[in-house]
């Protein structure tokens, strides 16, 4: 919603109209009562904001601190680190070279859990950055990092970190494995499989305890240098997969032009499955395909029971999501409780 008003407390109080009416809203599902609540974030519009698509992103970040906050509640946008006058990107420079030099960054950890697949104990490294007293996720910054080309720095501050904590809780939990992103920029870099391993054997790891993963748009768009490194991860034992399975329009494409070894349905078709039809069909013909193909299927962004029943009955080999485990800062699920 666009207000035209220079006056910080008009919008307020627009925003707690429209607060008030969903809080005052009666809604009811199959009989029950359901309990309405929403979040509002506010992000001003001016000289110093450098698109529409930052505006946005502003007002995301303010909803993001009022639902952080306990939900039913506003929150305004108010960055510290964009100084007046700056170009955005210029900022996010500074802020990103700031946290690789000063280890701003840290890792979140969610578990990755067995359905019909072998058992394993797998962990998704996310990324965070600590700035101005707040935590901010990596979707709110990566783009930005991207643009800047400086990922291939950022994926290897991230290898650094993950293969230190890997090294320590592997004295307890010897068959930990992590699945980590890599960047478009990354692929393009020759070294980068040759580094890989120097640090693997300084924390006395082998290439086994880590799954690559690539969106499956990023590995087609850049096929050669995918093709490439993925043969030379599996070289040195690692194992690859396919972040966001299902975004292209022929599966069966990328089965066939690229050597990996798990797809990651893509979370839009999983999170809403429970009530989309054609939803279901997509995931079911996913796993029905990658069992042809001899693939392991992992499902993510799974949200409710109904939908990791549903997983369970089509046939997915794991499953990740906040029903299951939300995100932490330590690899601390207990996988001998598993009981899905």
């Amino acid at each position: 919603i666009i207000i035209p008003h220079a006056e910080d407390a008009f919008v307020d109080e627009r925003a707690n109209a429209f607060l008030k009416s969903v809080d005052e809203f009666v809604s009811q599902a199959n009989g029950k009562m359901i309990d309405l609540h929403c979040s509002i974030g506010i992000g001003r519009i001016s000289e110093s904001v450098a698109s529409a698509q930052t505006a946005l992103e502003n007002a995301d970040r303010a909803c993001t601190m009022a639902q952080h906050a306990g939900g039913n509640q506003v929150a305004r946008f108010k960055e510290k680190m964009i100084e007046q006058g700056k170009d955005d990107l210029a900022v996010w420079q500074e802020v990103l070279q700031d946290a690789l030099n000063k280890d701003l960054f840290s890792l979140h950890f969610q578990p990755i859990v067995g359905l019909h697949g072998p058992q394993q104990e797998l962990y998704e490294i996310l990324l965070r950055l600590h700035v101005d007293e707040k935590t901010v996720r990596a979707e709110e910054f990566i783009h930005k990092a991207i643009k800047l080309q400086m990922m291939g720095e950022i994926d290897k501050w991230v290898i650094r970190a993950a293969l230190k904590k890997l090294s320590e809780h592997r004295k307890t939990h010897p068959k930990t494995r992590f699945f980590i992103k890599l960047s478009e920029q990354t692929l393009h870099e020759k070294d980068y499989v040759d580094w890989l391993s120097a640090s693997l054997s300084a924390h006395n790891l082998s290439g086994q305890a880590l799954i690559f993963e690539i969106s499956e748009t990023a590995a087609l768009d850049n096929l050669e240098d995918s093709r490439n490194t993925i043969a030379k991860l599996k070289a040195i034992g690692c194992e690859f997969g396919l972040e966001h399975f299902g975004s292209g329009i022929d599966f069966s494409h990328s089965l066939n032009v690229l050597d990996v070894d798990y797809l990651k349905i893509n979370g839009n078709f999983v999170e809403n499955m429970a009530q989309d039809a054609e939803n279901q069909a997509a995931v079911k013909a996913i796993i029905d395909m990658a069992k042809q193909a001899g693939k392991r299927t992992i499902a993510e962004f799974v949200s409710d029971a109904v939908s990791l029943a549903l997983l369970w009955r089509l046939g997915a080999d794991y499953a990740q999501g906040f029903y299951i485990h939300q995100p932490s800062d330590s690899p601390d699920y207990s996988f001998e409780d598993e009981d899905l």
